[in-house]
């Protein structure tokens, strides 16, 4: 049985070994406040497991950084790591996971939640679609939700840009993940994106058609805007379709879609990537 010493120890580690290790230099010029954060912020005051969607693009690094601030600023402990992680490190997923937490191995039977047991954490995992292929994965979200639900000591946050697999997440028996938001919430509306645009009338037109800021400076193409409003509306329409309470607000929507709009290109679950 391990000891409250070595508990307190390996907490007291760990929070230092997530402090205050954020990227500042993500904008190159002051955010636009969006409703998202508000989101993001008041889903992660309650355990459980939490997916944060938008296509490509459409700010959900900014968002999870601006949340880890402001929660961090709450006193949270945040881990912030990136699907693409995993890559460089050898290993399965729980071991990537608890590794990248700072947990020894050799606890590696004790619950994540052992570990944050003087102060409330959030996990996140920022482009977590490199690891939906990997064997293993809904089964270590099933034990997060689980571990994260009967402790009430931390909580997950899941970026996903793919809706495809938004939706598989979502659809997990036993350990009831929740979209943050509503589908689609995390889109940038018309006097949002006009803080970004330029004096060209047509490079305006695409960035609000795209629903997407440019945060990495630069104004969409014509043709990578309008697959950008197709990949939005697509993820609406599958996204809607789940039990409302999948969401953390709840929605009802009027619009009609297109059944034959299909499956997501920018990219999809398969790692299609089309522009």
């Amino acid at each position: 049985m391990m000891s409250h010493v070595v508990t307190y120890l390996i907490a007291s580690s760990i929070i230092r070994k997530h402090t205050g290790h954020f990227d500042h230099a993500l904008l190159d010029r002051p955010l636009v406040s969006h409703p998202s954060h508000t989101y993001l912020l008041d889903a992660l005051q309650s355990p459980g497991v939490y997916v944060h969607w938008g296509v490509y693009g459409s700010g959900k690094t900014v968002s999870a950084y601006e949340t880890s601030r402001a929660l961090q600023a709450k006193g949270r402990t945040v881990v912030f790591t990136n699907g693409y992680n995993f890559y460089m490190q050898h290993g399965n997923l729980k071991k990537w996971l608890r590794n990248s937490i700072g947990i020894p191995s050799s606890f590696d039977a004790y619950p994540i939640s052992s570990f944050f047991s003087t102060q409330r954490a959030t996990i996140i995992i920022d482009d977590v679609a490199p690891l939906m292929t990997i064997d293993g994965i809904y089964e270590l979200l099933q034990e997060l939700a689980t571990d994260s639900v009967q402790s009430g000591r931390f909580n997950v946050l899941l970026c996903v840009t793919s809706f495809e697999w938004a939706v598989d997440i979502l659809k997990l028996e036993g350990c009831f993940p929740k979209l943050v938001g509503f589908p689609g919430c995390a889109r940038w509306n018309e006097s949002q994106l006009k803080e970004f645009a330029s004096d060209n009338p047509y490079e305006v037109d695409a960035l609000i058609k795209s629903g997407v800021p440019p945060f990495t400076s630069r104004i969409r193409a014509q043709n990578e805007a309008l697959t950008l409003d197709l990949e939005w509306k697509k993820g609406i329409q599958a996204l809607s379709q789940l039990f409302p309470d999948s969401f953390t607000i709840p929605m009802t929507y009027h619009d009609e879609f297109d059944d034959s709009l299909g499956p997501g290109t920018y990219p999809d679950k398969t790692g299609r990537f089309t522009v």
